[in-house]
């Protein structure tokens, strides 16, 4: 599911070029770029805190912070952008929700938020720019 997503991020980028990235200043920007430090950073460190070993650590490149990231990076779009690419982080993020009251991951709990976000920004955005 994640190398689909990867790939279809990368045709939208390289081969249609639709995906544009800019940090203007402006709010969504700053959440997005909050989300990006978030799965990169906090995620990670959260986890690490309450005694965590390294070795159980949930880091990047596992589902839920690398969804987290990705959500970031889509606030950051802003040229065209195709609604379709929310669908696996959306669906992924369901699922890792729930693990998260499961298990009590609580850094999960962005995940909710961040495609929230994501929606938010997306669905407001003008019609022209959004496919």
């Amino acid at each position: 599911m994640f190398i689909l997503q990867g790939l279809w991020l990368l045709y939208e980028t390289f081969v249609r070029g639709r995906l544009v990235f800019d940090f203007r200043y402006r709010a969504i920007d700053w959440l997005g770029a909050g989300f990006i430090v978030f799965g990169l950073l906090v995620y990670p460190v959260l986890l690490y805190l309450p005694g965590h070993s390294l070795q159980t650590t949930i880091s990047l490149g596992l589902p839920c912070p690398s969804i987290i990231l990705t959500l970031g990076i889509f606030l950051l779009v802003s040229g065209l952008f195709n609604r379709w690419l929310i669908v696996i982080p959306a669906l992924w993020a369901a699922i890792g929700t729930g693990a998260a009251v499961t298990f009590k991951v609580y850094p999960d709990f962005v995940m909710p938020i961040s495609v929230l976000s994501v929606l938010v920004f997306v669905f407001t955005k003008k019609k022209q720019a959004i496919i």
